[in-house]
């Protein structure tokens, strides 16, 4: 059998023309291949997310994990070959079989596909007019060899005074010859499955509906045309009849027989050169003295999209703890498809108000507070990938570092206590503080220091951590406590000063020492380093003073403190005047 001259295509050369994504495509729809030689198998990938499949000859096709059903099918049988003589009939056009819905291949793991031959034509040597052989008939089995759907064969064209008897051709019947009887399709075969169109159809002089022409003397007619697909994605005409021997004559579509002229006929080799095959993988029927066409199974399927994997990593140090100011970029990896990546704040981050700049294959991270943030990466699916998330990363923001502390209440004076006070330091964080013992003993409570004595004390200060700021202490700070001060008041009991009369005088003390009273800046006889009595805040000493002038005298009092760590003595004076007497003094 003449075969077509179709260059040889190997998957190889196939794959390294196709573009990046159209290569993905290509190896999904091979996966199920054991040949993509393109004499043998066709792939269209023209149509989004879609397989089609076509096959030349058969194969078996293993179905690619994640396909479930095929969405379109086409399976024609193989033309007729054509009569050969004067009146020879064309070959009648492969039935045809036409699925444009959803065929479920649950329970199926292969698909074992028989692609129908063409007939051959009915010429064998000179004055050997014969009729033409059937065409084969193309099916589609699964696994196990049961039949799925199957197409008939178109009906080989008659020879010189016979026509094709039907007892074995199972598409459209073949042309009649002059003078005989057309025949009916021989195909009764009932469909395994619902949801086929099936085209085959009589044929007769003239032909109709793919039937084969009738061969007449000198009024040669045409094959009928063949079935053009509607209504789903496949498109092509296939299954026309071949038109009869005779002037003019021709092919319908998909059909062979070309018009020759009664005066070229010379010989049956002569006829034979002058007709036309029918085209293959169309199942048309051969023209008179030609080959039919061989048939064709045609499928299409969804592409199961590919897993994918992305991993999210960042970039810069690998430690990732950065203070909770700083923003950290990312990157991504193991990502195959061309979806977007996108990043997200996923839960379980101790940090408030994690926070991501931008959704790009640039975003950076950042948060309010410290603690961690944890972050995830997804690719979005595309036409040959599904969509990944990757594993959560985790960012640590540690506590940013406080500002320098220091202690700035450094010195005062004793009896006078000292609160505590810091400069610097960041954060909400309580601020307490250790005392260390100097030159003198003191107390520390509530960031009150107080000292036992003059001297020194060795204090420092610590501020707590806070949600964003981890702990400081300041250096250890010398706390110097001076002579304490005193004061001293004079008060005199009720009345005026009187010449010659005695009177109270008080001095109020602000600490236990010895007073010695004045006036005029002369010790007053018997007060001289009195001892104080009492406790603060009511410490006196008294003296009795007889005034022996008349008019303004300066009375003052000198306060000696017992504790040393006072100040040494402490003058107050104050001036009164002297009245005089109003009448005898008394005995």
């Amino acid at each position: 059998m003449k075969k077509p001259l179709i260059a040889l295509l190997s998957f190889f050369f196939i794959f390294q023309t196709l573009p990046a994504q159209a290569s993905v495509k290509w190896l999904a729809c091979t996966s199920g291949l054991a040949n993509t030689n393109s004499s043998a198998v066709t792939i269209d990938i023209s149509v989004t997310g879609k397989c089609i499949i076509t096959f030349k000859t058969g194969q078996t096709f293993t179905i690619p994990v994640g396909v479930t059903s095929i969405e379109e099918a086409l399976v024609v049988g193989g033309g007729g070959g054509g009569g050969f003589n004067s009146l020879g009939g064309g070959g009648g056009g492969g039935e045809v079989k036409y699925r444009k819905t959803s065929l479920s291949l649950s329970g199926i793991t292969q698909l074992k596909v028989t692609v129908g031959a063409g007939g051959l034509d009915g010429w064998k040597a000179t004055n050997d007019w014969t009729l033409g052989e059937n065409g084969s008939p193309s099916f589609i089995t699964n696994q196990s060899d049961s039949l799925i759907i199957k197409a008939g064969g178109g009906g080989g064209g008659c020879g010189a005074t016979n026509y094709q008897l039907a007892s074995s051709f199972s598409g459209s019947a073949g042309g009649a010859c002059h003078l005989g009887t057309a025949r009916a399709a021989g195909d009764g075969l009932i469909d395994p499955t619902t949801g086929w169109e099936r085209f085959a159809n009589a044929g007769g002089p003239g032909g109709s509906g793919g039937g084969g022409g009738a061969g007449a003397a000198a009024t040669g007619v045409n094959g009928a045309n063949g079935i053009s697909l509607s209504g789903g994605t496949f498109t092509g005409t296939y299954g026309g009849g071949g038109g009869g021997w005779s002037n003019g004559a021709t092919g319908g579509t998909g059909g062979g027989g070309r018009p020759i002229a009664i005066a070229n006929y010379e010989s049956a080799g002569a006829d034979r050169a002058t007709g036309a095959d029918g085209v293959a993988n169309t199942g048309g029927g051969g023209g008179a003295a030609r080959w039919g066409g061989s048939g064709v199974v045609q499928i299409m399927y969804s592409i199961p999209n590919y897993n994918q994997t992305i991993t999210l990593s960042s970039l810069g140090t690998s430690s990732k703890s950065y203070p909770y100011s700083q923003a950290l970029s990312m990157s991504t990896s193991g990502s195959t498809g061309s979806g977007a990546i996108t990043y997200a704040i996923a839960a379980g981050g101790s940090a408030s108000s994690c926070a991501l700049s931008n959704s790009s294959a640039t975003a950076t991270i950042s948060a309010s507070t410290s603690g961690t943030c944890l972050v995830a990466a997804t690719i979005a699916a595309d036409d040959y990938y599904n969509a990944a998330t990757s594993s959560a990363l985790t960012f640590t923001f540690s506590k940013a570092s406080q500002s320098a502390l220091s202690i700035s209440s450094t010195s005062g004076s004793f009896g006078t206590p000292i609160t505590l006070a810091t400069n610097g330091g960041s954060g909400g964080g309580l601020v307490s503080y250790i005392y260390a013992e100097g030159t003198t003993t003191c107390t520390l409570s509530s960031g009150v220091l107080t000292a036992a004595a003059t001297g020194t004390c060795l204090v420092t200060a610590t501020k707590a951590p806070d949600d964003n700021y981890s702990a400081i202490s300041s250096s250890q700070t010398t706390i110097t406590f001076t002579a304490g001060s005193t004061t001293a008041t004079i008060t005199i009991a009720d009345g005026s000063l009187v010449f010659r009369q005695a009177k109270l005088i008080s001095a109020s003390a602000s600490v236990v020492g010895k007073v010695t009273f004045r006036v005029n800046n002369k010790i007053l006889p018997g007060c001289k380093k009195k001892s104080t009595t009492g406790s603060a805040p009511n410490i006196i000493a008294t003296c009795s003073y007889r005034p022996s002038t008349r008019g303004f005298v300066t009375i003052s009092v000198t306060l000696n403190p017992t504790d040393p760590s006072y100040i040494g003595t402490v003058r107050t004076s104050d001036t009164y005047f002297a009245n005089k007497r109003s009448g005898r003094r008394a005995g």
